[in-house]
């Protein structure tokens, strides 16, 4: 996904074709969570590896523990601080 950063952040996210960006460490399983990723990485300046966190936690109804204040900007996700 770096390699695609350099176009522009709007133009990264439609330049992905059906195969998920790797990154090392990453591991996901459905493409629905890294589609609803690309998406949430689309419409904000968020990471991509906390727009794909984001994205999980979402589908699988989980708490992201972080104090990264990005998390707060996905409505669906319920963030934990402490």
């Amino acid at each position: 996904m770096q390699r695609a950063q350099r176009v522009g952040h709007p133009k990264a996210s439609h330049r992905v074709k059906p195969a998920p960006p790797a990154s090392p460490g990453v591991e996901t399983g459905a493409a629905a969570i890294h589609l609803d990723a690309l998406d949430r990485y689309r419409k904000t300046k968020v990471h991509f590896v906390d727009c794909l966190i984001a994205a999980t936690a979402a589908a699988e109804n989980m708490p992201v523990a972080s104090f990264d204040r990005d998390f707060r900007k996905f409505n669906n996700v319920r963030v934990e601080t402490g």
